[in-house]
């Protein structure tokens, strides 16, 4: 597969991609302790504690782990430095959205590919069926540009 250097915007994306993620479990690992030394310092029954905190703790890891995984990728892409360009069919895309309020997130299916994330504005353009020049991060599975051939 052709391969073209990473530019600057890219690389941005990516870097964002590996900063929020780690800025939110830390502000929440700093939430998460301030509220359990809390409840630890004024709560009478610590059994109960004991029991809430385990179960936290069990989710809060899980949490972590997914979140590594997904810097891991885009780490792994920034430095392999290349974006990979390929040629395939959109067999599909969907937008998701959360009920919390935050901005929904775009996905395309290629054949061969698999499914990748990509902008709204990639989203609006482009029509399943399509045959697409794809620019990439391979490990992320990040669209950087897609064009309908």
């Amino acid at each position: 597969m052709p391969a073209t250097p990473l530019t600057p915007e890219q690389q941005t994306r990516l870097k964002t991609n590996i900063a929020l993620p780690l800025a939110t479990i830390l502000i929440s690992l700093l939430a998460f302790g301030g509220f359990f030394f809390c409840m630890a310092t004024s709560f009478k029954q610590i059994g109960a504690l004991a029991i809430f905190f385990a179960v936290a703790a069990v989710i809060f890891i899980f949490i972590i782990g997914a979140t590594g995984r997904h810097v891991y990728k885009n780490v792994q892409d920034l430095r392999g430095g290349l974006a990979e360009i390929d040629q395939a069919r959109l067999s599909g895309k969907k937008r998701v959205s959360t009920s919390h309020g935050s901005p929904p997130t775009y996905y395309a299916e290629f054949e061969r590919l698999g499914t990748f994330t990509i902008t709204e504005e990639i989203y609006a353009r482009i029509e399943e069926g399509q045959f697409c020049r794809i620019i990439y991060a391979p490990n992320s599975k990040v669209v950087f540009e897609l064009n309908p051939l």
